[in-house]
């Protein structure tokens, strides 16, 4: 059983918590925006102006690459790190997210369980002690790929090669 007494650093889990929800829908509403503005563009020079020349086909990849990306930040964000911080070494900090989850557990378990398994999840699962929800969130680290590393990599390819377009549109 995880000790639950209060600890001699105070880590605020939850505010972090709702800092990545918001961080995840602002970042995935700014990706679909900027995807659909891309597409949009497109098609008004394509069919409003008449514009055939093939470099603005690019407007149109650049857009499915954005709107996709809301898909791998998902993915990205799908464990929320309120449960990494849970498999922490660090006691302090593993008290803390045990303790943060206890305290908010229809609406973290919720939202975890729904972005794991979809909007019909088993309820049973909302209802596991700490040890177990250590333990499931272990096998499902070890089975799926590590998008925590992954993101960063594709995004820091999208922007290059959104500069690259930017570059040769202008």
């Amino acid at each position: 059983m995880i000790n639950l007494l209060p600890n001699p650093y105070h880590y605020d889990l939850y505010r972090e918590y709702l800092n990545e929800i918001r961080f995840v829908w602002v970042s995935k509403f700014i990706l679909y925006s900027l995807g659909w503005a891309c597409f949009f563009t497109y098609v008004i020079l394509l069919f409003g102006y008449g514009v055939r020349d093939s470099k603005y086909f690019l407007l149109d990849v650049s857009g499915l690459l954005l709107r996709f990306s809301g898909i791998i930040l998902n993915k990205q964000f799908e464990i929320p790190k309120i449960f990494d911080h849970l498999l922490d070494p660090d006691i302090y900090l593993s008290r803390s997210a045990a303790k943060t989850i206890v305290m908010h557990r229809n609406e973290i378990m919720g939202r975890f369980l729904t972005n794991v398994y979809g909007r019909y999840f088993p309820k049973a699962l909302m209802t596991l002690p700490l040890e177990e929800i250590s333990i499931f969130t272990k096998r499902l680290k070890q089975k799926k790929w590590n998008w925590r590393k992954i993101g960063p990599w594709y995004f820091t390819s999208l922007i290059c090669f959104l500069v690259f377009v930017i570059r040769i549109l202008v």
